[in-house]
């Protein structure tokens, strides 16, 4: 049997030709079959002349739902004659599922759906509220523990966090210049 794999196709019919000259028969073939077997199961394929000269066509349907992916198989070819038994040919092979690359569109998130997600500020520090995927526009909100409604309510993102970092900075700095 040669080491060399024949990938066959799962998912649609597969065509095998071989030359096969038969001497001395005093008759043509009973049968010629494509043998395909692993462990316990044997798969059979008919073989017909295609009216070139000892050119034999087996066409392997698509055996997507009978076959596993990656399976390998001992194939033959099987000539019946005269009562008599012949395997002209061995070879190995495996059945295989084509490679599939799926895309699907999706909505990109703009610059102006990132400013729109949902913040918590407490005090000096933002934290992003989670709601919603990126394919979603999610609305602004921020939320305050204090009861006095802060002056970066209805700023954009980017502005808000300025507005608390330049806070912050200029509560940092006088208490650093007491401790001196």
């Amino acid at each position: 049997m040669s080491d060399d794999i024949t990938e066959l196709r799962l998912d649609e019919a597969n065509e095998l030709y071989f030359k096969i000259s038969i001497h001395g028969a005093e008759k043509s073939p009973d049968a010629i079959r494509l043998v395909c077997e692993n462990g316990d199961v044997s798969y059979s394929f008919k073989g017909k002349f295609t009216g070139e000269q000892d050119v034999v066509r087996f066409v392997v349907p698509a055996l997507k739902k009978v076959i596993k992916s990656g399976q390998l198989c001992e194939a033959r070819v099987e000539v019946i004659v005269d009562n008599h038994y012949f395997v002209p040919v061995k070879f190995n092979a495996e059945f295989v599922e084509p490679m599939n690359v799926v895309a699907e569109a999706v909505n990109p998130q703009t610059r102006k759906s990132i400013e729109q997600q949902q913040f918590v500020v407490e005090g000096t520090r933002v934290m992003p509220i989670k709601t919603g995927s990126a394919s979603n526009t999610l609305k602004t909100k921020y939320v305050q523990k204090s009861e006095a409604p802060h002056e970066t309510n209805n700023l954009p993102l980017g502005d808000a966090l300025r507005k608390i970092v330049q806070e912050v900075v200029t509560e940092v700095r006088p208490s650093q210049q007491r401790s001196k």
